[in-house]
């Protein structure tokens, strides 16, 4: 049989772009959203919940509503 020269990936290399991808996508979510979420003064780790796109929505209205413990006089969460 005649091979081509430029073949389709298989399922393998598929499974491997998809979950690059992801990890990718994720972290472009994630770490802008924990760096606000440090700003605001509390954790970082807030910011792993815009992974998740329901979560993402609990994130941005705690945010929006919650009050913020750098605005109420408090040091918030340091990193050391």
């Amino acid at each position: 049989m005649l091979e081509l020269a430029i073949g389709l990936p298989g399922a393998g290399e598929l499974v491997v772009v998809y979950l690059a991808l992801g990890v990718v996508s994720a972290l472009v979510l994630a770490i802008p959203a924990g760096r606000i979420c440090q700003k605001a003064g509390f954790s970082g780790w807030f910011g792993a919940l815009a992974i998740f796109p329901p979560f993402f929505l609990f994130l941005l209205w705690g945010l929006a509503l919650l009050p913020w413990p750098k605005e109420a006089g408090g040091e918030g969460v340091t990193q050391g």
